[in-house]
């Protein structure tokens, strides 16, 4: 809706007498009224009076056409001063001289005015370009503008006129053998510094001091770099495969021995009266099974331990 303000000052209208020059030039009396006594010396007076009337009218008006508007007005060419939009608004039709400013509200999100002002557009609100680095921190408003800020890890390269920044670009990493020598601010870069003589790094972060060998007994194998760490190891490791073997053959002998005595016991266990059946020859398996049959030992049972033994000897 168009907002309306009241004007005041002077917009063109006829200015009398008293306005222009003061009204002690009109209270001089007019040509013919002196008396015929005093005429001579009354026109003369007249002149006088005349020539300063017109010089202050003059003056005055001068300073009417020169004229700044205090605050909160503007001058326009041909209407005089006129009362400024609020911020918000900008002009829709300056104020003549008989009616006052009309305003019209800027558009939400796409134009601001953030002071009183005279102008016949608002502003076009900023735009925050990602690929310039920067993101939108506070929004556009009728009466703020947008006010953009730097994404997280990058820092400015440019700066507008007022000093915003207006393209910024990302903090460099530092690579590996390298550390952060001074970290990235929105307004400078990482500062990457090369890693001593005995020191490493692997991300680009901190540089870590070498590993001494010497002080977990071990030896060094292989040198470290400005991206790697020093590589270690133990002499005692290289006499492991010098005992493995006596090691090996020790173990093998217990199982052996163990695996003779289970099957001793498994052929005792067979024979309660811990006899032992003595190997027959086939002639006298062939006797005993067919005519003593308390033997049930047969041929062809090489370890058989029989449970009662007859001495066939005696037949």
């Amino acid at each position: 809706m168009d907002k309306v303000y009241q004007n005041t000052a002077f917009r063109g209208k006829t200015l009398s007498g008293s306005q222009l020059g003061g009204g002690w030039c009109q209270s001089f009396p007019q040509p013919g009224k002196f008396r015929t006594s005093v005429i001579d010396h009354g026109s003369i007076m007249f002149g006088y009076f005349s020539a300063a009337c017109l010089y202050i009218t003059v003056s005055h008006v001068l300073s009417l056409l020169g004229q700044r508007c205090g605050p909160f007005w503007y001058l326009h060419k041909t209407e005089g001063c006129c009362p400024m939009c609020d911020p918000g608004f900008s002009v829709s039709k300056n104020c003549t001289r008989v009616t006052a400013t009309i305003c019209s509200p800027c558009l939400a999100g796409k134009t601001f005015m953030n002071e009183p002002n005279g102008l016949s557009e608002c502003l076009t609100c900023k735009s925050c370009d990602s690929g310039q680095g920067l993101m939108i921190k506070d929004k556009c408003t009728v009466t703020s503008d947008t006010v953009c800020n730097l994404h997280p890890g990058y820092y400015c390269v440019s700066y507008s006129g007022e000093g915003e920044c207006i393209f910024g670009e990302k903090h460099q990493k530092c690579g590996p053998g390298q550390h952060v020598k001074t970290p990235g601010t929105k307004s400078a870069n990482t500062v990457c510094e090369e890693c001593p003589d005995g020191f490493y790094s692997t991300v680009g972060k901190n540089c870590t001091k070498w590993t001494n060998c010497a002080i977990t007994g071990e030896e060094e194998n292989e040198k470290g770099s400005t991206t790697k760490d020093v590589t270690c190891w133990r002499r005692s490791r290289a006499r492991i495969g010098l005992v493995f073997p006596f090691v090996f053959i020790f173990f093998t002998l217990i199982a052996c021995t163990l695996w003779w005595y289970l099957q001793t016991c498994r052929v005792y266990s067979r024979n309660p009266n811990n006899t032992p059946c003595p190997t027959p020859i086939p002639s006298v398996l062939q006797k005993i099974t067919s005519e003593s049959p308390e033997c049930v030992c047969d041929f062809r049972e090489i370890n058989c331990v029989c449970r009662t033994c007859t001495n066939h000897d005696q037949e």
